[in-house]
């Protein structure tokens, strides 16, 4: 419930491959991920199509995304290569412009990780996503749960999406 009034809904996410192209004048690769479905609010059907594509190295690291606002990363992306339990960590931090022109920054985002215990052979990895406006007021934040086991397969298990109307969990089967 956000505000008192119930949501519910389904969506299913696509992902396209990665293609080669270029992000910021330098060589990347691009993947497309779009959310299509249904959101029910009040008792009312509102549709849910949204896409963004996301721009990495040729490492995989990040370096941003193309949606409804444009993100570069800026500094250096920290992504551990191994982690123990209680381990956390700053990723990156990115630059958010109204578009790709950057004429107008709206503020920041810092993804950050910390792995907390789970099972004996799984952990659970928390991605966050910190919104912030060029004030440092948070704006936002989205956090999605992982299960990773100690051969590295990953499963999604859930989001929450926090911003001023409210929040939006996701909880993924």
């Amino acid at each position: 419930m956000t505000n008192n009034i119930a949501i519910t809904g389904s969506a299913n996410t696509y992902q396209s491959s990665l293609t080669a192209t270029t992000f910021e004048g330098k060589p990347a690769l691009a993947k497309t991920v779009t959310n299509i479905g249904s959101i029910v609010v009040n008792g009312t059907t509102v549709p849910l199509n949204d896409s963004q594509v996301a721009y990495y190295d040729t490492s995989y690291n990040p370096l941003g995304l193309s949606a409804s606002e444009y993100e570069v990363v800026s500094g250096a992306v920290n992504i551990p290569e191994t982690a123990k339990v209680g381990a956390t960590g700053i990723v990156y931090t990115a630059k958010r412009y109204q578009s790709s022109a950057k004429t107008v920054q709206l503020g920041t985002n810092v993804t950050s990780y910390t792995l907390e215990p789970d099972t004996a052979s799984t952990a659970i990895v928390r991605w966050i996503d910190t919104e912030k406006d060029n004030s440092g007021n948070q704006t936002a934040s989205s956090t999605v749960l992982y299960r990773i086991t100690t051969t590295g397969s990953i499963t999604r298990l859930s989001e929450t999406y926090v911003d001023s109307a409210g929040n939006l969990v996701a909880t993924y089967k």
